[in-house]
């Protein structure tokens, strides 16, 4: 699921907070789940942190996650 970085199958701020840790070097690559990378571009970067943020400000939808066509 796009946006669940930590794989509970939810969209929390865990999740936010999850990226946020691995850009200060406090999580591993191999702690994040798929669902991070959460505009689907296969990299893991601050847009995907962004989005999140949006989300939870309510400017984006879970249509906004994913690849867009």
């Amino acid at each position: 699921m796009y946006g669940d970085a930590d794989g509970d199958e939810e969209i929390t701020s865990l999740d936010v907070m999850l990226l946020n840790q691995y850009f200060a070097n406090l999580a591993t690559l191999e702690e994040l789940e798929a669902g991070a990378d959460v505009d689907g571009d296969e990299e893991i970067t601050s847009l995907d942190v962004m989005l999140l943020n949006q989300y939870f400000a309510n400017l984006a939808t879970l249509d906004d996650f994913g690849p867009q066509e």
